[in-house]
């Protein structure tokens, strides 16, 4: 009988009888893959999870009624569980050869049911027979007894229908014994078959408990073997620590023995110096005599030092007041001169910047922008007068020479001649003097010719002490910048050749202006870099003037080993 024709009747009576076989041999873990390689239809995903969650949770035998009871909710899962009992990979055909068994006893079962049931059947029909016979004997109006039915006359068609009767009567009986006979000895081989599964089910079940016990022991031992490594790897540990003790107690015992030698070696220096020691005592005893004598006259003078001690305190006391009133006053005189005005002095080659550097310094247009100096007439020198933070700002541009120095002592002189015009006009000196050199320009000879002719007019201390390098077009440096990531202070730090020299020769004083700018706040903070340099300067050293003019000896070593 095929499984997609069992009937639910059927499969009531099927399920108990497999159910305690299929929970004491399946273990899901071994079975749930091998499902959808014969029916994919069986076991949804959602199932194999909540089996494999069951059996981790519960335990393999919970996890096999899981699956036993979602495996009959699908058609065809018999067919399909006898596949996965057979496979190869599952090994377990004794238990569907079981099964197969257990289906056939069943169906045997239910063939004596139906073939009781065709008995039951038969036995009604006879006694249907004799009430019709009794019928017709009422109906003749004749007395049941043998003597009257053989006397009397039947309808011939009526005979044969009992004949034909009679003899299936017989073939029914004779069939019914047969299938007696045969349910008797189904019977004995269902006995026989229910032997030979006990006895089946008791030997793999004891095979089944002897493989735990021995994953237990093997698992057991598994466990010991990992403690033995790891006591192992603790002993190896131990070992290499007990070498490194004894190579440093060995060490050590060399060192205690070096150290007694010293030790006898002293004492044997001690032995001899010995008699030497009472011999001092006897010195230090004569001198502690001549000490206490010492000291008797001493205390005499103690009092005299006591009171010269209190003299020198309150000497130091006063000491003290008049430091402090000097420093106060040196910080006065430091706010004095961080208070006074500023006299700017403005030099530099022409295009450099120098008129839009002054403007940004006072904050309007007092310098007129020259875009062609060749075009230009004006004076040397140009001054103009402003305030910044209740400060008053006198600048002067001085201006640069207007071509290259083709005849060096004749270009040197009209340089001079401009700046000892320009110190002469402030007889109260410069707080400052700003370079001024532009940002992105190439520096030719004629840029070294003339830092070595302004260094030649005022001289080496003059750029040291009062000079400042300011490098206008700081917006070209900004969006150069903006690529490159790199601070105003490293590119400074990074520059080669004449500017590093610059650099160098006014002592990183160095600042950046965007003349271009529009934002107030940024045109404060260049400005306040400006100043706080200029008073740093003033606070070291006072103003330079005309006085200070000390030329060098011609041509200043630029071309040194930092170049």
């Amino acid at each position: 009988m095929d499984e997609t024709t069992l009937d639910h009747v059927y499969l009531k009576k099927l399920k108990p009888r497999f159910k305690e076989l299929f929970i004491q041999f399946i273990i899901p873990d071994n079975v749930l893959h091998v499902f959808h390689k014969y029916n994919k239809d069986i076991l949804t995903d959602i199932d194999l999870q909540n089996i494999a969650a069951e059996t981790t949770n519960h335990g393999p035998i919970a996890g096999s009624i899981l699956l036993f009871e979602r495996l009959v909710l699908y058609k065809g899962w018999y067919p399909c569980l006898l596949k996965v009992l057979y496979d190869r990979g599952v090994c377990l055909s004794h238990v569907a050869q079981g099964m197969e068994k257990i289906k056939g006893l069943l169906d045997d079962e239910i063939l004596q049911e139906e073939s009781d049931d065709q008995s039951a059947n038969k036995d009604k029909w006879l006694a249907g027979l004799s009430l019709y016979t009794s019928g017709l004997t009422r109906v003749l109006h004749v007395p049941p007894n043998t003597t009257n039915l053989n006397k009397l006359k039947v309808d011939p068609v009526l005979e044969k229908r009992l004949l034909k009767k009679k003899v299936e009567n017989e073939r029914l009986q004779k069939e019914l014994d047969e299938v007696k006979q045969s349910l008797r000895e189904l019977n004995q081989s269902y006995e026989e078959l229910q032997q030979q599964t006990n006895s089946v089910l008791s030997s793999d079940v004891d095979i089944a408990e002897k493989q735990q016990e021995q994953c237990k022991d093997c698992k057991e031992k598994l466990k010991q073997n990992e403690k033995l490594k790891n006591e192992l790897k603790q002993a190896k540990v131990v070992q290499v620590d007990l070498k490194s003790s004894n190579e440093e107690l060995l060490l050590e015992k060399e060192k205690q023995k070096t150290e007694l030698d010293k030790l006898m070696k002293m004492y044997n220096e001690l032995k001899v110096s010995h008699e030497e020691l009472k011999q001092i005592k006897e010195k230090q005893k004569t001198e502690l005599e001549k000490v206490t004598e010492m000291y008797n006259e001493l205390k005499v003078s103690h009092q005299e030092l006591l009171h010269v001690k209190e003299t020198i305190q309150k000497e130091t006391a006063d000491i003290k007041e008049q430091l402090n009133l000097a420093k106060k006053a040196n910080e006065e005189l430091m706010r004095k001169v961080f208070a006074k005005d500023l006299n700017l002095l403005i030099v530099g080659k022409d295009g450099a910047g120098k008129s839009a550097l002054g403007n940004s310094i006072l904050g309007r247009q007092a310098f007129e922008l020259y875009h062609n100096y060749r075009t230009r007439v004006t004076n040397d020198y140009q001054i103009e007068y402003g305030e910044y933070k209740n400060r008053k700002l006198m600048v002067v541009d001085k201006l640069g020479p207007y071509t290259k120095f083709d005849e060096p002592f004749r270009d040197l002189k009209k340089l001079t001649d401009q700046i000892r015009q320009a110190l002469t006009i402030q007889f109260q000196g410069y707080s400052a003097l700003i370079y001024v050199i532009r940002y992105g320009g190439r520096f030719t000879m004629e840029d070294e010719d003339f830092f070595k002719a302004l260094k030649t007019i005022l001289g080496d201390n003059c750029i040291k002490q009062f000079g400042i390098l300011a490098i206008t077009c700081g917006d070209c440096f900004e969006l150069d910048s903006d690529e490159t990531n790199i601070t105003f202070d490293k590119w400074c730090r990074k520059q080669k050749g004449l500017l590093k020299y610059l650099i160098k020769e006014f002592e990183q004083r160095v600042v950046l202006f965007d003349n271009r700018t529009r934002s107030e706040t940024k045109k404060e903070r260049q400005l306040d870099q400006l100043i706080a340099l200029v008073d740093c300067l003033q606070a070291k050293c006072s103003k330079f003037t005309a006085k200070d003019l000390t030329p060098t000896s011609g041509i200043c070593p630029i071309h040194g080993p930092d170049y």
